[in-house]
């Protein structure tokens, strides 16, 4: 009889603990979006180059989402530039956002790639070519202490057009 009523415990702690855990798994999980805010340089030496960099998380579910971590990559215009890593716990709120630095590191021949893909050739073959737009990729992983969902991929695709900013900062051309 003990044994019975020990067994029966044990299934209904289980399933309490279960339910508990998918609280929020009725609803559909929508993934969380980030965004690039900033690449701050943080330190410098001769085979390395050392990095801030600042995204903001987004979370658009109804519930939220304790990360406990990240990790991801920066690519500009088709090459790997950086690899970046925090440790930091961040809570997104229901239906809100976060900021959330990482560290970020990159070897001296990153760099030299970087400048290697921006190498002299016929402008429509430049990498980073002032006159013309830069892309940039972030994708990564967004961590949380959840057993059904441990792990959030993300990646965020953008451009950003300098002579447009330029222009902008610059006003209208005199006379007109």
């Amino acid at each position: 009889m003990k044994r019975v009523i020990g067994k029966s415990l044990v299934v209904l702690w289980l399933a309490a603990a279960a339910g508990c855990g998918m609280a929020g798994m009725g609803e559909k999980f929508e993934p969380i979006e980030v965004g690039l805010v900033d690449v701050i340089p943080s330190g410098l030496t001769l085979f390395e180059q050392n990095f801030r960099v600042v995204l903001r998380l987004k979370n658009l579910n109804a519930f939220p989402v304790k990360s406990t971590g990240l990790r991801f990559t920066l690519t500009l215009n088709g090459v790997r530039f950086l690899t970046a890593v925090s440790g930091n716990a961040a809570e997104l709120p229901r239906l809100g956002d976060a900021v959330v630095e990482a560290s970020a590191t990159t070897s001296t021949f990153g760099i030299l790639k970087q400048a290697i893909a921006a190498r002299p050739a016929p402008p429509s073959d430049y990498i980073i070519n002032p006159n013309r737009p830069f892309s940039y990729i972030v994708k990564g992983t967004v961590f949380q202490d959840d057993i059904f969902r441990p792990r959030l991929p993300f990646e965020n695709r953008g451009q950003i057009d300098l002579p447009k900013l330029i222009g902008a900062a610059k006003g209208p051309p005199a006379g007109r």
